[in-house]
Parts: structure tokens; sequence; C-alpha cells
């Protein structure tokens, strides 16, 4: 069944078999901590990631188109930070 997604809501992610999914829905509180220790998340609005992004660092964060028709296009906070993935499958690949 597929899962129902919010706008402005964070969802962990994992990486079964190399694939990026959407996962359980989490506070955005408990999404800074994983991006902080290197884990990724989703929010469905690229305008979300980009806003969580820069609350996790200072630094400008720094955008990436989805890799492939498979993944999600992305924000990176700072180095060392996990990802904030967004959107849809191969979105501005």
């Amino acid at each position: 069944m597929p899962r129902l997604i919010l706008d402005g809501e964070c969802y962990k992610f994992s990486r079964p078999q190399g694939y990026y999914e959407v996962g359980r829905l989490i506070h955005e509180d408990v999404a800074q901590t994983i991006i902080r220790f290197g884990g990724d998340v989703y929010t469905p609005r690229a305008s979300d990631a980009k806003s969580l992004a820069k609350k996790i660092s200072s630094s400008p964060p720094t955008w990436h188109p989805a890799h492939s028709e498979q993944y999600f296009p992305h924000y990176h906070p700072g180095p060392g930070y996990g990802h904030i993935f967004y959107g849809t499958r191969g979105e501005d690949f």
C-alpha cells in the first residue's frame, strides 16, 4: 500500500538494496539530529528541504539534482552532514 506523504512533514530515509526509500514520519527535531549525524531524511517540498538545511548549518546548503531516474534531488547542509531528499524520483534529472 502506498504511504501517505504530507507536505511540510519530515520522514526518515533508509537505503535497502541501494535505493533510497521514504520511511516513517518523524518530528523536525529528530530529522535535524539524524542529518547532523550523517543520516538522511525526506520532505516532499524543495522549499522545506532547503529551509531544514539552513537550520542545520551556517554554511549555504548545496543543491544536487537526482543522480538518476531512481533517486531524488536533495540538499547537503554542509560537509559531514547527511542528505535532505525531496520531491519525486528523477525530478530535475
